[in-house]
């Protein structure tokens, strides 16, 4: 996916119009319909901005990764954000038998079925 198709994805999981997002950034729907286009691109400034609004990563938006909201931003979330960073250090085979095994704890705890 690219910019202009993850804005757009973006904006709606937050139950955002395009006036709406063009209000919080102080432009006109239109502008954030060229951005859904590909017509135009924000600033940098803007980017942050648009990032901040939709609770998600810039690397997100510009499809540099895929994960929408890497790290917690609540500060009790100090343990979760510690495993993620510690897990992304991992082997790749590491990281499939550690998630193997985290699943197996949320299936006997019936977190997940």
């Amino acid at each position: 996916m690219n910019f202009s198709q993850r804005l757009r994805e973006c904006r709606k999981a937050c139950n955002k119009t395009q006036q709406q997002l063009g209000d919080c950034l102080g432009y006109n729907c239109a502008t954030i319909s060229n951005y859904e286009t590909g017509k135009n691109e924000p600033s940098f400034r803007d980017l942050v901005r648009i990032a901040q609004i939709l609770d998600t990563s810039i690397d997100y938006l510009l499809g540099i990764e895929d994960i929408k909201y890497p790290f917690p931003k609540k500060e009790n979330d100090q343990q979760i954000t510690s495993f993620i960073k510690l897990f992304s250090t991992l082997e790749e085979e590491t990281q499939s038998a550690l998630l193997h095994i985290l699943k197996n704890i949320c299936k006997e705890q019936n977190i997940i079925s």
